[in-house]
């Protein structure tokens, strides 16, 4: 979860009001799904910890404290530079971009200097957005800049390697963009944001000079903003549009509320795009979602009336408009993108409307809780496998998609994707246990060997037959790490849990790409095929970082407990 660090006397002046106490603090932070980590009022901090990872606006103290005053004050601010007509200039996109990272947008904000504070939080804002949000660049990167060093139009372009040479931030010499991606530390960090790239995207004012070399580093001359500037430029490029202009909105919110003047930019593409070939930014995205009264009533076992969540949807910054018959088109604010389904909007309602606040309700049912046919079958699995000398781990069912695919030499392969991921490293769910036990085992090269690893776990798979093409299975991947680890050696454990599981079963030769050629069979039981077993590739070791030799099987609980008649 984000967590942010914020000045105590900035969060309250963003307020409007002192913050009084820590459990002042604490208690608000509900509406904002935070929970008070640190408070050190002698150093002017204190550390929040955010739990929703789809309201990147509230990753910053203007977010918390724009929908902490909103829910005090019932009312939520307008800002007339959405849509507006005054534009500060133009962005002129290049055909060059299409394909690569083809969208930006930007604005301009006039007004009082830049404090330590207000800097510290405008770079702790940039990181979230760009790091955490944007993927770690890779689909969404800011830049801030003097504006008064700018004339439009500003163009974005592809350029080659040795073009378009330029100072970059934190240096003292002009490099071109291929020089940068060698010997600067922030380029290095983040090369993997251009992997692929037929060029290198270039920002450039009206005169020529570069503004940055997007989304790696910003030009020492134009995006070195200081303490006392007070005019700025604010671009955001990315992979998706929507993300692209969500970032620019949630950083236009900010520095209004900070009392900035913003000025939209008109950008202009030379192709279509979801917005149109000319978009003006910031601007409302125009997500709504339709909801009835019992849909709030039914989810949250309350009886409110229309006037009751009209008043709690609108003190909570959303735009209400009744449609008859006890029917809402509810909108959220610009700086928003999150209402994805009806029950987003049920749960803004039950958060305004205060948890504590929801009368309590005895059960009025008796029930018994049992563990599922497939959880007692999967803890005798468990059991045999530490039996047999195996140390069980537990792992993430949520990982990146090169571990299951490329790491695996897999490429190609048809993985259960999230839809609204935020960050890359948690964007799938696995379909096989084994890539998590190399993940232990590559970090785990200097315990003494052999290492002996399990993991009994669910895993997603696509198909054709259920609900949204995926299914849930239970997986138990074992693996034996050490100098001589063969498949006659993993075979034995593998012969020894199906004698204690009372099923004969049969070994099939079939390569895998995972696997060594020769070295894979599949496991088959009364003519199913269950699982697999094999030696590992050694390209798949190296992939991982893995010194040892590596062998080791997986099986389906759930099909081998169908074939025991238990399920």
């Amino acid at each position: 979860m984000p967590s942010i660090t914020v000045s105590i006397s900035d969060l309250a002046s963003l307020l409007g009001r002192q913050i009084d106490s820590p459990d002042w603090l604490e208690k608000h932070l509900s509406y904002v799904k935070g929970e008070l980590k640190g408070w050190n009022p002698k150093e002017d901090e204190a550390k929040i910890e955010l739990n929703d990872t789809n309201r990147p606006d509230l990753w910053c103290p203007e977010g918390i404290a724009r929908q902490i005053k909103a829910k005090l004050t019932g009312t939520s601010r307008k800002y007339c530079f959405v849509e507006g007509k005054d534009l500060a200039g133009t962005i002129e996109v290049d055909e060059s971009v299409n394909g690569v990272r083809p969208y930006v947008a930007a604005f301009t904000a006039k007004g009082p200097e830049i404090t330590d504070d207000s800097l510290r939080q405008l770079i702790q804002t940039q990181e979230k957005l760009s790091d955490t949000f944007g993927r770690r660049r890779k689909a969404v990167a800011t830049g801030v800049y003097k504006l008064q060093k700018i004339n439009f139009p500003v163009s974005y372009k592809l350029v080659a390697g040795d073009e378009s040479p330029f100072i970059p931030l934190g240096m003292e010499e002009e490099l071109t963009p291929a020089q940068i991606m060698e010997k600067h530390p922030t380029a290095i960090e983040y090369a993997t944001a251009v992997e692929g790239y037929s060029g290198f995207p270039i920002i450039c004012e009206k005169g020529g000079e570069v503004l940055s070399m997007p989304p790696i580093i910003n030009s020492q001359t134009v995006g070195a903003v200081e303490v006392g500037d007070s005019e700025l430029f604010i671009e955001v490029t990315g992979l998706d549009i929507r993300q692209v202009v969500l970032a620019t909105n949630i950083f236009a919110a900010n520095l209004a509320d900070r009392g900035y003047e913003v000025k939209p930019v008109e950008v202009k593409y030379p192709y279509e795009t979801p917005l149109g070939m000319t978009v003006t930014t910031p601007c409302s995205l125009k997500q709504a979602q339709d909801v009835k009264l019992s849909d709030f009533n039914k989810s949250l076992g309350e009886n409110f009336d229309n006037s009751e969540v009209e008043g709690y949807l609108t003190t909570y910054g959303l735009c209400v408009e009744e449609r008859g018959d006890g029917k809402w088109r509810v909108r959220p604010p610009f700086y928003r993108n999150d209402l994805l389904h009806p029950m987003d909007v049920v749960e803004d309602l039950a958060i305004a409307h205060g948890y504590n606040n929801f009368k309590a309700e005895l059960p009025n049912e008796f029930s018994v809780g049992r563990l599922s046919a497939i959880e007692t079958f999967s803890d005798e699995v468990r059991a045999l496998m530490v039996e047999s000398g195996f140390t069980e781990i537990l792992s993430p069912i949520l990982t990146h998609r090169d571990k299951l695919s490329k790491m695996m030499r897999l490429s190609g392969r048809r993985i259960v994707a999230i839809k609204n991921v935020m960050t890359e490293n948690y964007s799938v769910v696995r379909d096989a246990v084994l890539p998590s036990l190399l993940e232990v085992e590559a970090v785990s090269g200097n315990a003494a060997y052999p290492h002996l690893i399990f993991e009994a776990g669910e895993v997603g798979v696509r198909t054709t037959t259920t609900n949204l093409g995926s299914q849930t299975l239970v997986n138990c991947s074992g693996a034996i790490f050490h100098a001589d680890a063969s498949f006659s050696e993993v075979h034995a454990y593998v012969d020894r849990l199906f004698y204690f599981l009372d099923l004969d079963y049969k070994l099939k030769t079939r390569d895998h790409a995972t696997a060594i050629p020769g070295r894979a069979a599949r496991i088959v039981v009364d003519g199913r095929d269950v699982g697999g077993i094999g030696e590992i590739h050694p390209e798949v070791l190296d992939n991982w970082g893995i010194k040892m030799p590596c062998a080791a099987f997986e099986i389906n609980l759930e099909r081998i407990l169908e074939v025991l008649g238990r399920k």
